[in-house]
Parts: structure tokens; C-alpha cells; sequence
């Protein structure tokens, strides 16, 4: 889990915020495209090599209305880095004009490469990454988007990503590299604090975050598709849950065996909410030892997710280093499929409701 304070430099405007006037619609070429906003849930929308960030428009793309123009060193460093990412233009503030949000990965003497994050190169005279990304946060004053936070999360490379969410709250969260080869790790974006909260524990990512209302209370829940369970992570997926200030781990609520390997948010009955299908690893000794494998479904009731079918899975190819190939809805339950990559057949388990059945592997039946 990251402890380090997150550090921030704040950049408060001397003037009051306001809204910008009706903007100019210019039609552009993509040779006049410095960067194209890449956030889910962001307004559709363009920097432009003058600076200026540009809405497209919904009926010609190749046409956008100016939002304001970014000063112009900010402007030069987004243009001229190979690891600046345009998060998007969304109005998180609720105050009726976007803010806009731009990160990138400063070397380690850039000014917005911030202590204790500014580490020395690993040679004498040899250029390097800083040790976190730089985050960017403008709001429009005075005629124009003005820098109005920086803020810092740890980074062991550059693996950008930015969500916003249109929802009570509104929300924004992004992604760094902080567990380098291992995965990447989410950031809550607390404009209230104004700082960039860690989220996602102890679990790297593997592949995108799934956003969704889970229990239909109007704040979507972040499913993470987390590193399988390894030396390096001990377990395979979580859902992290909005606690009305930041979001916390809601699934798996326990830290000792059986660990997750892989799991995937699924419908298999017929209530309208999704299960959770994951394979578990029983085993309290090395990863490397015998196989001790789980297939369990869980339901969500009362607000809590409840354990109610498990089943072991026989030693089998498919069964050493598991993964969930896919959750085929019946109407009486669901298909489960499993296979072990590209080095072994699938297998097919069946859930029809409060039990797990699964056939012996194909290749044990041989």
C-alpha cells in the first residue's frame, strides 16, 4: 500500500474564476493537433499547437469552439514532451465551466518534478524520468486556462489514464505506473484537499478498470482487473466502493487465504445485479506448491458481498495458473469457462443457481 504523503504545489490565482464567453469555431487539420483529450468521460476535445484547447464539435470534426488558450510555457511543454498526456476537459467543479486536465512525465530536475520524488540520474550526466507523473489542473481566468494545481503521484514509468464521472459527486480518477513491471495503481482526485489520494491498496492493474453502479445507488464502483496472483501480488481482482469521501476496498473484504487469482463481475441469475466469479487459490504456503484451486460465485446482499457457491477444481492443466476465459449467461444460470492461456484447452463449469459443477479437465479424461 503507498503511505507517502502525495505532495502539491498549489497555484492559486490572484483573480476570481469565471466563465468564458461564447468561443470562436475554427476549423482544424490534424497537423494542427498537439494532443487529443484521451480521458473517458471527457468533453470531445483538442490542444492546438497555438495553445488553445478546442471542443470538437459533435456534427463536423473537423471543426471545434475554443474553450481558452493555456499559457504559452505550459503550452511548449505539452507540445515538446514525448510523455504528455491531454486528460481530458471535464467539468468536475460543478461550476458551470470545465477545468482542464493535463499529466506528464517531467525529468527528475524539471521544476514540476517535486521533492522527494526528484531523484538524482543512476549515471553522472544521464537524463532521466522523474520518479512521479506531474498533473496539471487549469482553470479559466482572466480570458484564458490558467495552471491552477500541480499535483504528484509515484510513477516507475509512464502508463497514463484518466476517468471522469458525471455522477453525485462528480469524480476524476487517473493512473500511474507506480508498480513499475507489476502493474499500474489508481489516484482519487480530491479537488477539496487538493491532492491526488492512492486508492487502489495494494493491487497493480492488469488492463483496463471496469467503472459500474454495482449496487444501483447512483456512484459507479471500480472493478480492477488486478495482476494475477503471484510472487509480486497477492491478490487477483478487487472492487473499490465510494464511501461518500474517496473510495475504499469493498471485495475481497478478507487478507488471508484463499487469495484471488482472477475474477470478472457477471449477471448469471435474474434479480438485475451482477455476481462476482473468481478463481481462488487455497494454499498457505509458496504459489509454487500443489494445486489447491477454487471456482466460488458471489452475490451482493444488504450491501455486502456473500459467498454462495464454491466449488474445487480437479488438478488439470486448466487448473494450475487459471484464468476466467469468459461468463456465458443461461437462462437458468451460466456457463463458466476456463483455460490456462494458450497452453491448454477450456474448460466449462456450470452454475445454475447456489452450485458449481465442473466436468474433469479434457485433458485428464484423455
Amino acid at each position: 500500500m503507498i503511505t507517502a504523503r502525495l505532495l502539491i504545489i498549489l497555484a492559486f490565482i490572484g483573480c476570481s474564476f469565471v466563465g468564458a464567453n461564447a468561443g470562436t469555431l475554427r476549423t482544424f487539420s490534424v497537423t494542427d493537433v498537439v494532443r487529443k483529450a484521451s480521458g473517458v468521460g471527457s468533453q470531445p476535445a483538442v490542444i492546438l499547437r497555438d495553445g488553445t484547447v478546442c471542443a470538437i464539435e459533435a456534427n463536423d470534426h473537423s471543426q471545434c469552439t475554443s474553450l481558452g488558450t493555456l499559457p504559452a510555457s505550459d503550452a511548449k511543454i505539452i507540445g515538446d514532451s514525448r510523455t504528455a498526456n491531454f486528460d481530458g476537459v471535464f467539468n468536475l467543479l460543478g461550476d458551470g465551466v470545465p477545468q482542464v486536465f493535463v499529466d506528464y512525465w517531467p525529468q527528475y530536475n524539471a521544476p514540476d518534478c517535486l521533492a522527494p520524488y526528484n531523484q538524482t540520474p543512476y549515471r553522472p550526466g544521464e537524463k532521466t524520468g522523474c520518479d512521479a507523473i506531474a498533473l496539471l489542473v487549469y482553470r479559466y481566468s482572466g480570458g484564458g486556462y490558467q495552471r491552477y494545481l500541480t499535483l504528484s503521484a509515484p510513477t516507475e514509468g509512464y502508463a497514463p489514464g484518466a476517468w471522469f464521472l458525471d455522477e453525485s459527486p462528480r469524480k476524476a480518477v487517473f493512473q500511474t505506473r507506480c508498480g513499475g513491471s507489476s502493474g499500474e495503481c489508481l489516484f482519487y482526485l480530491d479537488l477539496h484537499k487538493h491532492s491526488l489520494e492512492p486508492i487502489s491498496d495494494y493491487y497493480f492493474l492488469e488492463g483496463e478498470p471496469v467503472f459500474e453502479d454495482l449496487d444501483h445507488d447512483g456512484n459507479a464502483e471500480i472493478f480492477i482487473p488486478a495482476r494475477g496472483r503471484d510472487r509480486t501480488a497477492a491478490q487477483g481482482a478487487a472492487i473499490l466502493r465510494w464511501t461518500g469521501t474517496t473510495y475504499r476496498v469493498w471485495w475481497p473484504d478478507w487478507e488471508r487465504p484463499p487469495y484471488v487469482i482472477y475474477a470478472q463481475i457477471a449477471q448469471v441469475g435474474g434479480d438485475g445485479f451482477k455476481e462476482i466469479v473468481a478463481v481462488l487459490d487455497t494454499r498457505n504456503d509458496s504459489i509454487w506448491g500443489p494445486s489447491a484451486r477454487e471456482l466460488a460465485v458471489w452475490k451482493l446482499a444488504a450491501g455486502k458481498w456473500c459467498l454462495v457457491a464454491k466449488t474445487t477444481l480437479s488438478p488439470s492443466d486448466e487448473t494450475g495458473f487459471p484464468q476466467l476465459a469468459g461468463v456465458i449467461r443461461e437462462p437458468r444460470g451460466a456457463r463458466i469457462l476456463l483455460t490456462n492461456g494458450d497452453e491448454g484447452g477450456t474448460l466449462t463449469c456450470r452454475y445454475p443457481g447456489r452450485k458449481i459443477t465442473c466436468p474433469p479437465s479434457p485433458r485428464a479424461a484423455k
